[in-house]
């Protein structure tokens, strides 16, 4: 009896341990999610041009990662 408990419980724990990531893994998307919401992008209004800077931003982004353009532009 004890057996089949043991492995119910190691069932349930595994996608508490399955699901954590690395604290290292999310810097960069929460530096991104930091940086579009400062005040320099004004909130990705049109106000202030903030959705222009964010589009250059994520452009700069995508070419940092080596992503490949659509043509000749991130820009659809």
């Amino acid at each position: 009896m004890k057996k089949p408990f043991v492995f119910l419980f190691g069932l349930l724990l595994y996608p508490i341990f399955a699901q954590q990531m690395d604290k290292q893994a999310l810097a960069y998307p929460k530096s991104i999610i930091r940086t579009l919401t400062s005040e320099e992008f004004a909130g990705r209004g049109y106000m202030d041009n903030g959705m222009q800077k964010s589009a250059a931003f994520i452009a700069d982004e995508f070419e940092k990662l080596g992503l490949k353009k659509i043509g000749d532009s991130y820009f659809q």
